[in-house]
């Protein structure tokens, strides 16, 4: 029977019944800690069409509220900031929080961490120490710099040779800005820079944009939970 085509009234009642997604910004260890940026937080609530889940799920039998506080209750202000659905915005938002799209329309964001060591000090003939064992640690790894390949945390003439093999081999980014033709064998400002670039790569922490949405086991936010699965 269809209350359009019958003599019946349909009366509605509001009932204070009210939906919302709280962001967990303190999640468990092996949790995703996404939620926890607030550029994140912003693109998800321009990303999140209410109207859509009123009409799909509630069957356009409900209303959007954009405050913690139900819009009839007296002496409350409206909220200062309303998110209106805006995926544009989302993902220049998540863009700009370094959040880059790679395949399947993913997103992650890539921190690049400082090398646990790096060279710092000027070292030539004689020096000695972590920089210089480290240094021949490095130079060891390519035979044609460095083919005795010994490492003893002392500066001699071996470890000289192989750094004037360096220097000459990357002499456009170490020789040439400073106008030198030849290897020195000092270890200074740009070959330092190369040894640094070649010997330690920065590690990299690779953050995908993921996190889990949690909810009773009712059918409405169970098709709520769906849905703004779907949007994301």
């Amino acid at each position: 029977l269809s209350l359009e085509n019958s003599q019946l009234e349909q009366y509605s009642l509001s009932l204070p019944r009210y939906f919302a997604v709280f962001f967990n910004l303190s999640p468990p260890a092996d949790g995703s800690k996404v939620l926890s940026e607030k550029k994140v937080r912003q693109a998800l609530n321009y990303g999140t069409d209410k109207e859509e889940i009123v009409k799909e799920v509630l069957g356009d039998r409900g209303k959007v509220v954009n405050s913690p506080i139900l819009p009839e209750i007296y002496g409350f202000e409206k909220p200062s900031k309303i998110y209106e659905f805006n995926p544009e915005q989302a993902k220049e938002i998540l863009e700009n929080a370094g959040f880059l799209e790679v395949e399947n329309g993913k997103r992650v964001k890539i921190i690049k961490k400082e090398p646990a060591f790096q060279f710092k000090s000027n070292l030539k003939l004689g020096s000695q120490g972590t920089e210089v064992k480290e240094l021949q640690k490095c130079l060891a790894k390519d035979p044609e710099v460095y083919p005795e390949g010994e490492i003893t945390s002392y500066f001699g003439q071996l470890t000289k040779k192989a750094v004037i093999r360096f220097q000459e081999k990357y002499k456009e980014e170490i020789l040439e800005p400073v106008g030198i033709e030849k290897g020195t064998g000092l270890v200074r400002k740009t070959t330092r820079e190369k040894l640094n670039e070649i010997c330690f790569e920065p590690p990299e922490e690779t953050i995908p944009l993921k996190f889990s949405l949690t909810t009773v086991d009712q059918p409405i936010l169970i098709e709520v939970a769906s849905l703004l699965k779907f949007q994301q």
